[in-house]
């Protein structure tokens, strides 16, 4: 199967791919053109999910984060007025939130009538003994109850979100999701997005018994597991699905390559290659289509107005890089033919990349 089959297949159905909508923040408002722009550039999602970056929520207060996402659903609710999209929209609920509005039914309620028309996207993590996350904790209690109030609170359906990175370092176990799944007198929990791990998705999709959909955290790891027994039902993708699939994937040959001993020039090539994305990644989408470029998987490197552009030196070393790169007639065969491969296959690149 293609890549354009997969994008054409698996974006179509009802549990698909839901796009974030991140809020880019001007004078306290959601930028609307770039709302448009994601909407129009994705019109096979099954939804939207209004989602605010790591720096919002720490650098805005409640207000101003409410302010923001509320920007973001009036953009959207706007774009359904004018015919743009009549797609489901989630809001994923963050930490800030709960830092004085504590009851998930509140909060669903008031992006309720924001516009949301979906539901809420719900990260796992308690607020207990001054917001850590003791260990043990998260297995042993009713997490939505204890920390954001009744599950049946709720006037919209919840995606929960497990984020082993806030929790630290502790996934949902099958017993844990069990239990909220029997105090969900309402049927409001629909699904649960969690990191790509295999053999997480099979306990959790055993302990659901079918009542609720798993999703992915990426279209890359979606893809095999919706034609392997329909394991995966969909993905819920991180914040610039395509660039970080990528860079996830980039990330993953460093740590492969320092494992397995690889030869130094791979992984010379890797980490060059990630640096010069930037502390902050901003480079990512320029970076990732240039390679693309030179190794023949696209025909441009063009990136969307307001993307930083690569400078005519770092072009210029990432050529070296790669040329280096194929000078070792043993590696092309072992690891360019796969880094090549994989980056085709994540989220459907040939198809989706010219659309950044």
């Amino acid at each position: 199967m293609t890549s354009t089959d997969y994008i054409s297949r698996e974006m179509n159905t009802p549990s698909g791919i839901i796009i974030p909508v991140p809020t880019a923040m001007q004078d306290g408002r959601a930028d609307r053109e770039s709302i448009a722009k994601i909407v129009t550039s994705n019109p096979h999602a099954a939804g939207y999910m209004a989602h605010s970056s790591t720096g919002e929520k720490w650098r805005l207060g409640n207000a101003d984060l409410d302010e923001a996402m509320r920007g973001i659903v009036e953009g959207m609710s706007e774009l359904k007025t004018r015919g743009g999209s009549d797609k489901p929209l989630w809001v994923i609920l963050t930490t800030q939130n709960f830092m004085d509005d504590r009851k998930l039914g509140y909060l669903a309620d008031k992006y309720t009538r924001m516009g949301a028309t979906a539901g809420v996207v719900v990260p796992l993590k308690h607020r207990s003994n001054g917001g850590l996350l003791q260990r043990g904790n998260y297995s042993k209690r009713g997490i939505l109850e204890g920390s954001f109030g009744d599950i049946n609170d709720s006037p919209l359906d919840i995606i929960l979100y497990d984020n082993p990175a806030i929790t630290r370092g502790e996934s949902l176990d099958a017993d844990t999701l069990k239990m909220m799944l029997d105090a969900d007198k309402n049927n409001r929990i629909v699904g649960i997005k969690v990191s790509n791990n295999y053999d997480q998705m099979k306990r959790l999709s055993k302990a659901s018994e079918g009542k609720i959909r798993i999703y992915a955290g990426g279209e890359n790891f979606a893809s095999p597991h919706l034609e392997n027994g329909q394991l995966v039902q969909g993905a819920v993708s991180g914040f610039a699905p395509v660039a970080f699939d990528v860079v996830n994937n980039y990330v993953r040959h460093i740590m492969e390559a320092d494992r397995a001993g690889i030869d130094p020039m791979h992984r010379a090539f890797i980490h060059s290659a990630y640096e010069m994305m930037g502390p902050n990644r901003e480079k990512a989408i320029p970076v990732i289509k240039y390679l693309l470029k030179e190794q023949g998987i696209i025909a441009s490197d063009e990136v969307a107005s307001g993307t930083p552009e690569l400078t005519k030196e770092e072009k210029l070393t990432l050529t070296r890089l790669l040329d280096n790169l194929k000078q070792y007639n043993s590696l092309i065969a072992r690891t360019d033919k796969a880094l090549k491969n994989d980056l085709v296959a994540s989220a459907g690149l040939a198809t989706r990349i010219r659309k950044l």
